[in-house]
């Protein structure tokens, strides 16, 4: 997941500042809202007035990566970087975008950086938290996702990542502990359902297993990763029509990449 504030961008005069400025925050209030097409074009607007406006292309990058557009997020990033290479900002979602691309040594990279420029950047740790799932490497994502709650222990995706990390060392109870706190703050977090779902089925809890995937399915209905899980908990349980159902609509479905 990504977060960021609208930050001041000097233009040429003050007029176009103040127009610049206008245009981010608006952008900025899109994005936060779904908007994304609208949000890249107060963003693409930005940029027409001032070129050198490195939270404009962040900006643009963010909606870009959101949109699972992560090559074209990329460079709004690397040109944000250019611009101005203390900007924590422009590395942790550049990071973020690697992430999108699974090219998960490529994002510690940049997440190294962002942390090094913000060691306060509570997004940064779980961006990393979510490489090292990538990577498999359970402990090393659980220490980057444990700081993340510690800076932001409101961070409903860095409990989710983690759940997701517990889940990847078989410690299931621990994962639904994490997955509990994710769904209490955010009841409609699709990927914490199927997650959740996936820890009942490593306890063998299928009926609860299925709620949950049954939940998130609800709310991401072409949801492979949820189906695929379901699948499984209908199959152990002994229902084989319904996974024998299941899986050929997840073979439909393009997959999803793995979850955090």
């Amino acid at each position: 997941m990504e977060r960021g504030a609208t930050g001041f961008c000097q233009g040429v005069n003050i007029a176009q500042a103040i127009r610049a400025q206008r245009l981010l925050a608006r952008g900025q209030s899109l994005l936060d809202g779904g908007g994304l097409d609208q949000a890249i074009q107060h963003f693409s607007n930005a940029i027409g007035l001032n070129p050198d406006c490195d939270t404009a292309f962040v900006g643009r990058g963010r909606a870009l990566n959101l949109k699972k557009q992560y090559g074209d997020a990329i460079q709004d990033l690397n040109e944000a970087v250019r611009l101005n290479p203390r900007s924590a900002d422009a590395f942790n979602v550049r990071g973020f975008a690697y992430n999108g691309k699974k090219q998960y040594d490529r994002a510690i990279q940049d997440l190294d950086e962002a942390i090094r420029l913000n060691p306060k950047l509570a997004d940064a740790f779980n961006n990393r938290g979510y490489a090292y799932n990538g990577k498999r490497m359970y402990d090393r994502a659980i220490e980057e996702l444990t700081e993340a709650i510690r800076l932001d222990p409101r961070f409903a995706d860095a409990f989710n990542g983690r759940g997701f990390a517990y889940n990847g060392k078989r410690q299931y109870a621990r994962a639904i502990q994490d997955l509990d706190e994710a769904i209490r703050l955010n009841p409609r977090f699709a990927s914490a359902f199927n997650n959740r779902g996936y820890a009942y089925i490593g306890m063998n809890e299928y009926d609860r297993a299925i709620a949950d995937l049954n939940e998130a399915i609800r709310l991401i209905p072409d949801y492979a990763g949820a189906l695929i899980n379901r699948g499984t908990a209908f199959r152990a349980s002994g229902r084989l029509d319904r996974a024998a159902a299941d899986d050929a609509t997840a073979q439909r479905l393009t997959p999803a990449p793995p979850e955090n």
